[in-house]
């Protein structure tokens, strides 16, 4: 692609830059805060998965009336178009990893839990954690992909993919 901009650079010249423009982070670390949420009579949004589609969902409820939770069994955001990069040691997992608090810690009505989600009660409203439970008004479920190998799991050792660090 000539006379593009080149998304493949140095590990050493800042994917972190590239990463924080992405989803619109600031640099400066001392304007991130994260303040816990007042209880009010606002509807309670629960987003299950921090991957591109939650992250997304919380950014777009930034200015609604609601409170919104975002669970994730990690606590970083992984750039999954860069893995490659990792897996040949041209980036650094840093580069490619960002936490989640640092994406969303500028929006007011968002807080950020670390937690596994393993079952959704419909009937109750909630859903279950593997410590607990935690109680929505509105649920959005992003918990991201898994591997294809199409019917052919026995290929899995052989072929293995590039979804996590």
């Amino acid at each position: 692609m000539a006379g593009s901009p080149s998304l493949v650079r140095r590990a050493d010249s800042g994917y972190s830059d590239m990463v924080r423009a992405i989803y619109g982070i600031e640099t400066n670390r001392r304007t991130l805060r994260h303040e816990p949420m007042s209880i009010s009579s606002q509807p309670h949004v629960l987003i299950v998965g921090a991957g591109f589609g939650g992250l997304y969902a919380a950014k777009a409820l930034k200015n609604a009336p609601v409170q919104v939770t975002v669970i994730d069994r990690r606590n970083h955001h992984l750039f999954q178009p860069l893995l490659y990069q990792v897996a040949t040691a041209g980036l650094s997992p840093g580069d490619i990893a960002y936490p989640i608090r640092g994406v969303l810690g500028r929006q007011r009505n968002v807080r950020v839990l670390l937690a596994e989600a393993v079952g959704v009660d419909l009937a109750a409203r909630k859903v279950k954690l593997r410590d607990g439970e935690i109680p929505y008004d509105y649920l959005i479920l992003a918990p991201g992909v898994r591997h294809a190998y199409f019917g052919h799991d026995d290929w899995e050792p052989w072929a293995p993919g590039l979804k996590t660090l």
